[in-house]
């Protein structure tokens, strides 16, 4: 969603910037976010290529990326002027001992669990004078 989210604001800021979006598996699970990947396919110069590319190869005028479409099973030769690299979320190796150590909840995908999403501040955990850093409880919804 952060690398949709991104590709519109490239694009409502240049318009003639064409924007490739290479993935496998797109999840748009969260309120509102399929209505938002669809305005980005609506929005003109969003593409989504469902392929991986393998490498990054420097030439002399640039990078080129072969991709494989994995709809139609052709090569793709992408010549990008930049390339942003989205990586998913994991929780660290130990989380689980170190919950279990502090008290602290783990939620379905293994991160902490906050205290209270709505009310309480990002970084306040179940247990008190205990808090969050960085992104132990997992992604954050895109703005």
């Amino acid at each position: 969603m952060y690398a949709i989210k991104n590709a519109i604001l490239i694009k409502e800021k240049n318009p003639d910037t064409t924007v490739t979006i290479c993935y496998m598996d797109i999840r748009a699970y969260g309120k509102g976010y399929e209505e938002y990947y669809v305005r980005a396919q609506e929005l003109g110069g969003v593409r989504f290529l469902r392929g991986r590319p393998g490498e990054i190869i420097r030439t002399k005028s640039g990078m080129v990326l072969p991709v494989e479409d994995t709809e139609t099973s052709e090569l793709e030769r992408l010549e990008p002027g930049l390339v942003v690299l989205s990586v998913g979320l994991e929780p660290a190796d130990g989380a689980a001992e170190l919950a279990e150590k502090f008290g602290i909840e783990r939620d379905e995908n293994g991160f902490f669990e906050q205290k209270d999403m709505k009310c309480a501040p990002p970084v306040a955990t179940v247990r008190r004078g205990h808090l969050h850093c960085r992104c132990c409880c997992g992604t954050k919804g895109y703005p």
